[in-house]
């Protein structure tokens, strides 16, 4: 099911990134969907660790394709502002407050 959703949201970049509003938001629901449809729709929430170390920093930084997912994200979400791929200051502010 997770590689469904995985390629429906792919399906939906396209569109969105030409400003197209119902692929944008289908792609937002749809990713909202993916972390609970992911473990069965069952929670087990753990701690969080609020102490930052070197080793999570790395982590964080190295995680290249969280780091594309992201920018990809936010192209989507400067189009859906401006509907076009036209970047306007109106956009990035949409997309700083969406991501």
């Amino acid at each position: 099911m997770t590689s469904v959703i995985g390629l429906a949201c792919l399906a939906l970049t396209i569109p969105s990134l030409f400003g197209v509003r119902w692929a944008y938001v289908l792609f937002l629901l749809l990713g909202l969907a993916y972390f609970p449809v992911r473990v069965g729709f069952r929670f087990d929430p753990q701690p969080c660790e609020i102490v930052t170390s070197a080793r999570y920093v790395l982590s964080s930084i190295t995680n290249y394709g969280h780091i594309g997912r992201f920018a990809v994200f936010f192209a989507m979400s400067v189009a859906q502002a401006g509907h076009s791929l036209r970047p306007t200051a109106r956009g990035f502010a949409f997309a700083a407050i969406a991501g």
